[in-house]
Formats: structure tokens, C-alpha cells, sequence
């Protein structure tokens, strides 16, 4: 308790050091106050949901900036929503947050996030207050507050504090910092607690930054982090511990100690357009850190790095290549393989532009759900971007291509292919139904005729999934039809899409969705939308994003979104 009343009261008084030198010299010629900013209203109608009640909501997004004497900029944001989403989360769609900014100053209320470093705090979600100052050579970020919400079933109300320091002169930076993030045993009933088995967490991780950059020898970079995990922060003991960890845990309950260690050097040949580099990076298996949503552990690269220009600039390559090695507590079954991540840019001529990529390295990435897309309800349900799948290979190549450039006319062709090779090992075991192969393409035609402010797209989808020894196919065409009237006040717009889905040994089904927008501006400051989708769904075992799985669908529903905008 008294670290973190200690860690508060700094806190304040880096906030407090923003003000200590200001610069008046400007405050007579400068407004003394400025406000700007813009407010978002939009209603949705949902015809599927059977309660009246549930059927209409509501959302509401604003932003407010006030310039005080030209030295502070104060921007407020809020969103906030009536809807009712099926899960429980521990994270809050409604949401609000205060940035104030001054020069080398600036602080974070509300909800907000940070980043230290991928090893300690690395973009989590928090409610509280955090700075981020930067005098002179000096780098300094802070921030307390909470990073997970309490819900019904098994989230403890997680709390944490955070702080790193990095001295930053002209030839090199050393720096490090610490993230403590504890559960409270008391947010979750002893009943429920019982029933669900889950213990409090707590996790220390402290992190060690230094970098050397001379023009002659070239650039090293370091980076060390350890994090210690209790998994029952509840067993409190009155032993005193020894070490570091002493300095935080007061549990009987083992400490898991874990770390991650990076270091890379390279140097810049021939004007920069050559860069050859090593790096070696290892992360314990177990390591995690409370600051981070998903995190890659238990391996070992040694890499060789590559970035070659060439043509002017027209072709671009960069490159690692090297050795994995995985399972590094087991000295019998450990696996060394060859990793590489590749990236080709070609731009022979202004109209022609291509790239390949491929990576064999583990890590976490965002894959795309075409029928999830297809099926969403309203562009204001959020789709849940931390839905992430573990990866092992990735493949992808893109084109594009100019066909006419010209004031009356413009034609783009583009084409877009990815291979992802997913799965989730358990030890040395990837396990029946854990390992998929994801297939994507993408061809889409776009022309416009500027003078008549009319644009046109085409194009064609296919996703293909195989996870285990079963398979999906959805694919589809999709058509867009865009035009600007009333002196370009009226922009009117229609989207198509049709999707065949069908899984292996299964029948083909269908969607079809269908949508219709209309914009016009009102004034220079304010603006009406209105949005109509109509979706017929054949497809029984997908329901839209945001849908309780348990409301049996229509075969054909609607939705109607209108909205107003106003800014100043």
C-alpha cells in the first residue's frame, strides 16, 4: 500500500511539473479561448430482435478541444451506448477520455492507454490518469488506474500502476521501467469465487532499455525484462521474502519468475541504401506480462537482418533470416528451425505497384471473417479485433495497377492473395481440430469519372478455411455505386454483396445483403446519414456480430441507422 501511495504522489508531481515553465510571451496576441470539436448521434433500428424495447438504440460520440491562450490544448473525448451487447466483457464499450497537451506535456484521463515496451506495458486498455513528459533529453511515461474490469463469472477488478524513464541524448539512451498489476480478491463474491476455482493474480515486471548509435560503428540496441507472477496473490504470509520480488509479494504462494532478452546491431553501407544487421532475441516459456493482451514466448532466434534499395528506390527489400528454436525447458524435445520474414516492394512505373510478403515466425495477428463481415449489423456494433489467432506462416502478395489517369475518367485494377498457416501447439503436440490453413483472394476493378463525381467498384471474395480434417469455401461477388449531387451536398452510395457459403459434405447456401446510404451535408459544421441494409440469410449456423446466438433469424431482416454530425 505504501508503494503505491508512494507511486500516486510522483505521479501528481510529474503532472504538476507541466506548469512550471510556461511561455507567456504569445498570451496577448493569442485567443484566450479556442474551443473546437464535433458531437456524433446515431440511432439503430434492428428488426430480428423480438422484444420491442431491445429493437432501437442508440450511440453517441463526441469530442471537444479547448486551446487556452494558445498554451494548453485540453481535448475531451466520450462515447456512450444504450445497446446491451450478449457478452460479458471485461472492457466498456462506453467510455470517456481527457488529454490535456502543453509543449513536452501531455496527460491521459480516463480511458486511455500507453506503451513502455512489448515486454511490460504494451497498449492495455486502462481508466485512470497517465503522463507522458518529455524535457530535453529526457523520456517519461506514467500511468495508474485499472486495467480489467470486474464482470459477473471470472474477471477479478484488476488494478495496476506503471512507470518508465529513459535518459535520450544525441548518441545514446539508457532507460527502464516497471508495471505492477495486482488483482482484488474482494471483486468477486466468495461464493462465485468457490464455484469458478480462480485465484487473484499479481504481476511485477521490471524492463532495462539502452541503445548506442554511432555513425561509424553503427547502432545496438538492448533490452531486458523479467516478470514475476503470483497465481494466488490471496495466500498472504508475514515471512519476509529475499530479492527483488521481496519488495512487492507478501504471498506464500509461489512466484513464477520468467524473462525476455533482446538485443540487435546494424549498420547503414553505401548511403543508407544498404542496412545489414544480427539480432538474437529470447523470451522464456511462460513469460507474460499483465500489460499486454496476447504475447508470443518460449523461443530462441538468432536472425541476420537485410534492407537493400535499389533503382531509386523503385525496388525495396528487407529481410531476416535465421534459426528458431522452441520448447526451451525441454532438452530432449526442443525443435530448431529455419525462420525467415521477407518483404519485396516493386514500383517499376507510377501505375504498376507490387508486394510480396512472407514470415515463418511465430506470433498473433488479426484474421478477417468474411461471413462475419458480410453479416454485421451497423457499422457502430465494434467487431472484436482481440479475437486473434496464433500463427506460423503467412504468405501474401498484392497488385495494383493504373489502368487511365485521366480528368474525365480512372480505372484501378487490384488483386490480393494470402496463405496463413495457423496453430496451437500444446507442448510438442499440435492436437486434432487445433491446426487450420486459411485461403484468401481478392480481385476488385474501380472506376470513376471525376467530372461527373461517379464512381464504380467491382469485385470478387474468397475465403477458404480447413481446420482439422474439415473445410469451408464462402465466395462471392460484391458491387459498389457511388455519386455526388446538389453542388456536392448529397452523396448517395449502394453496396451488394452476395456470399455462397458451404462447409465439406454440406449444401451450398447463400446471404445476400444489400445497402443503401445517403449523406447531405446541411451546413458547413453539420451533416445527416441515413443507412438502410437488407440482408437475406440462409446460413443457420452464423448470426450477425453483436447477435445473441439464441434469437432464431428471419429469413430476411433490416436494419435502419440515422444519424447527425456537427462540428465547430
Amino acid at each position: 500500500m505504501r508503494t503505491l501511495l508512494f507511486f500516486i504522489a510522483f505521479t501528481l508531481a510529474m503532472g504538476g511539473a507541466m506548469g512550471q515553465s510556461l511561455d507567456f510571451s504569445n498570451i496577448k496576441s493569442a485567443p484566450k479561448l479556442k474551443v473546437s470539436g464535433g458531437l456524433n448521434v446515431n440511432s439503430l433500428y434492428n428488426s430480428y430482435l423480438p422484444v420491442p424495447s431491445q429493437k432501437f438504440s442508440y450511440f453517441v460520440n463526441g469530442s471537444i478541444n479547448f486551446d487556452i491562450l494558445g498554451l494548453f490544448s485540453v481535448p475531451l473525448n466520450l462515447n456512450y451506448s444504450n445497446r446491451k451487447f450478449n457478452y460479458s466483457q471485461p472492457f466498456s464499450f462506453n467510455q470517456f477520455s481527457l488529454t490535456p497537451r502543453y509543449k513536452w506535456a501531455a496527460a491521459y484521463l480516463g480511458t486511455s492507454s500507453l506503451t513502455f515496451s512489448p515486454y511490460t506495458l504494451n497498449g492495455h486498455q486502462f481508466r485512470g490518469v497517465g503522463f507522458e513528459l518529455s524535457p530535453n533529453k529526457w523520456r517519461i511515461s506514467t500511468m495508474v488506474g485499472q486495467l480489467i474490469r470486474s464482470t459477473n463469472d471470472s474477471t477479478y477488478n484488476r488494478m495496476g500502476y506503471g512507470l518508465k524513464v529513459v535518459y535520450n541524448p544525441s548518441n545514446f539512451r539508457v532507460g527502464g521501467s516497471i508495471l505492477h498489476a495486482a488483482d482484488n480478491p474482494s471483486s468477486i463474491s466468495s461464493e462465485r469465487l468457490a464455484l469458478n476455482r480462480i485465484r487473484p493474480k499479481k504481476n511485477i515486471v521490471v524492463g532495462f532499455e539502452a541503445g548506442l548509435n554511432l555513425s561509424k560503428i553503427g547502432q545496438l540496441e538492448i533490452e531486458f525484462s523479467n516478470s514475476f507472477i503470483s497465481e494466488n496473490s490471496s495466500l498472504l504470509s508475514d515471512s519476509v521474502r529475499t530479492g527483488f520480488s521481496g519488495l512487492f509479494f507478501k504471498t506464500m504462494a509461489p512466484i513464477l519468475s520468467k524473462r525476455a532478452f533482446k538485443t540487435k546491431f546494424s549498420k547503414p553501407f553505401f548511403s543508407g541504401k544498404t542496412i545489414l544487421g544480427v539480432a538474437y532475441e529470447r523470451v522464456d516459456p511462460g513469460y507474460q506480462t499483465f500489460g499486454g493482451y496476447f504475447f508470443t514466448n518460449d523461443f530462441e532466434n538468432y536472425t541476420l537482418n537485410l534492407v537493400q534499395r535499389l533503382f531509386d528506390n523503385k525496388v525495396v527489400f528487407s529481410g531476416n533470416i535465421g534459426r528458431q528454436r522452441d520448447l526451451l525447458e525441454t532438452k530432449t524435445n526442443g525443435q530448431t528451425r529455419f525462420v525467415a520474414a521477407t518483404n519485396l516492394m516493386f514500383s517499376p512505373s507510377e501505375k504498376l505497384n507490387l508486394n510480396l510478403s512472407f514470415s515463418n515466425f511465430k506470433g498473433f495477428v488479426f484474421v478477417r471473417d468474411l461471413i462475419k463481415e458480410v453479416k454485421r449489423e451497423s457499422a457502430f456494433i465494434p467487431i472484436d479485433t482481440l479475437n486473434y489467432t496464433q500463427i506460423n506462416r503467412n504468405l501474401s502478395l498484392t497488385a495494383s495497377y493504373v489502368i487511365k489517369q485521366s480528368e474525365t475518367n480512372t480505372q484501378q485494377i487490384s488483386l490480393m492473395g494470402a496463405v496463413v498457416d495457423a496453430a496451437n501447439k500444446q507442448g510438442a503436440i499440435i492436437r486434432t481440430g487445433q491446426a487450420s490453413q486459411i485461403y484468401t483472394a481478392q480481385a476488385s476493378y474501380v472506376m470513376g469519372f471525376p467530372k461527373k463525381k461517379f464512381n464504380l467498384s467491382t469485385g470478387y471474395n474468397l475465403n477458404q478455411n480447413r481446420v482439422g480434417g474439415q473445410s469451408s469455401l464462402a465466395h462471392g461477388p460484391t458491387l459498389t455505386l457511388q455519386q455526388q449531387l446538389a453542388k456536392d451536398k448529397l452523396s448517395l452510395s449502394g453496396a451488394s454483396t452476395w456470399l455462397v457459403t458451404q462447409q465439406q459434405d454440406g449444401p451450398a447456401n447463400s446471404i445476400f445483403s444489400a445497402t443503401v446510404s445517403a449523406s447531405y451535408v446541411v451546413s458547413k459544421k453539420s451533416n445527416l446519414n441515413l443507412n438502410l441494409l437488407l440482408m437475406n440469410n440462409n446460413v443457420d449456423s452464423n448470426t450477425p456480430a453483436g447477435i445473441p446466438t439464441s434469437i432464431a433469424l428471419p429469413a430476411t431482416i433490416y436494419t435502419l441507422t440515422a444519424g447527425y454530425s456537427y462540428r465547430f
